[in-house]
């Protein structure tokens, strides 16, 4: 994804458009502070402009105790549409498994300006608790669905433990993120899934949380 080269010589109009998007960017995380997406932590990174860092917490669902990372880039041009990087990539239709990337395409075919990040997010968190069998990034994973989804949801717990020992690997690092994770501990690690997933609702309080190990 593009970003914006501080030395590139560009017309007064141009500059005026980039800056204006910049601050439409900004707008949008100070809304998703205001009104966040319940399981879903985001943070601007602070070396690239125009791209987020996230995780995504999930109670219910096929992905039950799931707990992935992503990463948000944006166009310098608000017309092009946002991509979202999953790392690492979890078994899904909608997700690449080479490079990780999710197709909301079937949501947003084409990206309109009254369109909005906290909408991808809200998205995400849909398909993560219930997968679009008409997903085609990956095939293997429409297919199983399609066929068992018993057999689907055992093979995506199996993938989830797999992503938490990646996560909490001390050699595993997204290749730009800049969120890193310290090694598993079981008897810690529920209770900060739980205050990453209390983004405004009650759904801790009235469940116990998933094992996830």
């Amino acid at each position: 994804m593009a970003v914006s080269d501080p030395f590139t010589v560009r017309s007064p109009r141009e500059a005026r458009s980039e800056t204006s998007h910049h601050y439409a960017v900004l707008g949008e995380f100070a809304e998703i502070c205001r009104d966040p997406v319940s399981g879903v932590m985001i943070v601007p990174s602070g070396s690239v402009p125009y791209r987020w860092h996230g995780t995504l917490g999930m109670i219910g669902g096929l992905y039950d105790g799931g707990f992935f990372q992503f990463q948000l880039n944006f166009s310098l041009h608000n017309s092009a549409s946002p991509q979202v990087i999953f790392w690492p990539p979890p078994f899904h239709p909608l997700v690449d498994p080479r490079s990780g990337e999710f197709d909301f395409s079937l949501k947003f075919p084409l990206w309109q300006k009254e369109n909005r990040i906290r909408d991808i997010l809200l998205y995400l968190k849909e398909q993560f608790t219930e997968p679009s069998v008409d997903g085609r990034k990956n095939l293997e994973a429409a297919c199983l669905l399609e066929q068992s989804r018993s057999d689907y949801k055992a093979h995506a717990r199996l993938n989830i433990k797999d992503i938490f020992q990646e996560l909490c690997s001390e050699s595993s690092s997204s290749p730009s993120s800049e969120l890193s994770f310290g090694p598993c501990m079981p008897e810690l690690l529920e209770p900060q899934l739980k205050q990453i997933l209390e983004t405004g609702d009650k759904i801790c309080s009235k469940r116990q949380l998933p094992k996830i190990w």
